[in-house]
This record gives structure tokens, C-alpha cells and sequence, in this order.
């Protein structure tokens, strides 16, 4: 009866909502959204490492690093991904049951920002996500390349940025090809890591350190005892998911 009396008072909005608005890929074990923590495939590089004789030679070694990595929810190619550039420009062919047409943005925006090897034309590409993202009001999301997850980054470079989804919709993959390529990005495929995060006011202050700042700074971190960041200074993060109909 208590917890029923407390659900009547508690906000069971979730902060986050992916709607597939072109096909049903929400049905897609493949290619339905994903917690990034949840994704069992290992990257290649990070595979590698279990050669590794030295533990701390491994890349989980980095708790920083590695809660990133676990961070919020992943978009995956909802379809296989066709990627050909070169010096005549970049084509995108998506196979599967809806034609996803990929539409160019003006270069100029970003023009500079990467380096852009002489074999491929500088183009700027995007292909809308089959997702419409609505959020909770106050509530914003870091949409990123999934830099720790994605096997395609030495040839494309996916572009960042904030988007207010309790006011806007809308989800792209923008990317540039900076070299020539002919990639082929399999379903399922991290394309994008979304991190919804709270809109609110945010101070801070430069200065030169108190005593008790440098007291902190040197002596707080028992850096010679193994894994202390984990057990000392790591504060969890919850990302949760459900698969609706």
C-alpha cells in the first residue's frame, strides 16, 4: 500500500524516449536502441588487449575512460551502411525495406575543424536516424560519435553536439569522410552514443589553491592502492531501458 501511495506522487517520465518514426525498428534485435553498458561485441582494439600480460596495461584500468564508454544509450545502424568517397565526392547507400536518403550540409560550418586528406572531395554528410528523441522539460542530450564503440572513425569523422529534446526531435548522423574509403557498416553497428544530462545554472570559479585545495589535492587520493579511483571516488551513474511496443 506504501508504495503504491508513493508511485501516485513520483514522476515516472522517463527522461528519455526514442520513437521509431520511419519503420519499426524498435522490433530490431539488431538495430533497436541500445544501453551503451549493455552492448556485449568489443571493439577490436579493445579485444586486442587480452593478450596484454600487464592488467594495468588495459584500457579498463581508466575508470574515467571506461564510465564513459558505459555511458548512456547507443544508436546502432538501423540498416547496413554503404560509405564510398573519393575525389569525386561521397555516396551513402542504405540497404533495407525504407529508402534512408542521405542529404549534404554546408561545409563552410565546419570548414578547418578536421583534417581532410587531399584523395577525398571535403563534403559534409547527413543521414537522419529512423529515431525521434523526446525528453523530459529541462532536459538536454550530448549526442557524440561513439568514440570508444564505432570501428569506422579513422575514416569518417562524426560530429558532436547538444540538442534540447524537450523541444526538438530530430536525430542525424553527420559525418565527413577524411580519407578515400569504401566502408561498408554492418546493422547493429554503433553509430552515435546519446547522454541526456539535466539544463541548469552552472558557476565556477578560477583561483589560486587554498591550503586546504592542496591539502585535497595531494593527500586525499591514496593513488598507491589498486583501483582506488573505483573504490574511493567513483560515484554510479544509472542508465536504464525498456523496449516498449
Amino acid at each position: 500500500m506504501i508504495s503504491r501511495i508513493k508511485n501516485l506522487f513520483t514522476d515516472t517520465t522517463p527522461v528519455l524516449r526514442f520513437s521509431a518514426v520511419h519503420g519499426s525498428y524498435n522490433y530490431s534485435y539488431a538495430g533497436q536502441i541500445k544501453l551503451a553498458s549493455d552492448l556485449k561485441q568489443q571493439p577490436e582494439w579493445l579485444k586486442n588487449q587480452r593478450t596484454y600480460e600487464n592488467s594495468r596495461d588495459k584500457f579498463l584500468n581508466c575508470p574515467g575512460m571506461a564510465d564513459y564508454m558505459k555511458a548512456g544509450y547507443i544508436i546502432p545502424a538501423w540498416e547496413t551502411i554503404k560509405i564510398k568517397a573519393n575525389t569525386a565526392g561521397t555516396v551513402v547507400l542504405i540497404d533495407g525495406p525504407r529508402p534512408t536518403t542521405a542529404a549534404p550540409m554546408n561545409p563552410k560550418l565546419v570548414n578547418g575543424l578536421t583534417k581532410i586528406d587531399s584523395s577525398v572531395k571535403f563534403l559534409v554528410t547527413k543521414i537522419p536516424t529512423p529515431w525521434a528523441i523526446f525528453a523530459k522539460a529541462g532536459y538536454s542530450a550530448y549526442v557524440m560519435p561513439a568514440i570508444y564503440h564505432s570501428p569506422f572513425l579513422k575514416d569518417l569523422y562524426v560530429y558532436s553536439g547538444i540538442v534540447d529534446y524537450d523541444k526538438f526531435t530530430v536525430c542525424n548522423f553527420i559525418f565527413s569522410a577524411v580519407t578515400t574509403c569504401e566502408i561498408e557498416i554492418p546493422i547493429g553497428t554503433p553509430l552515435l552514443q546519446v547522454i541526456p544530462f539535466k539544463r541548469e545554472n552552472v558557476t565556477a570559479v578560477s583561483m589560486k589553491a587554498t591550503e586546504s585545495d592542496a591539502g585535497k589535492a595531494h593527500f586525499q587520493f591514496p593513488a598507491k592502492i589498486r583501483s582506488a579511483y573505483r573504490k574511493y571516488c567513483y560515484g554510479k551513474k544509472s542508465y536504464k531501458l525498456e523496449n516498449k511496443e
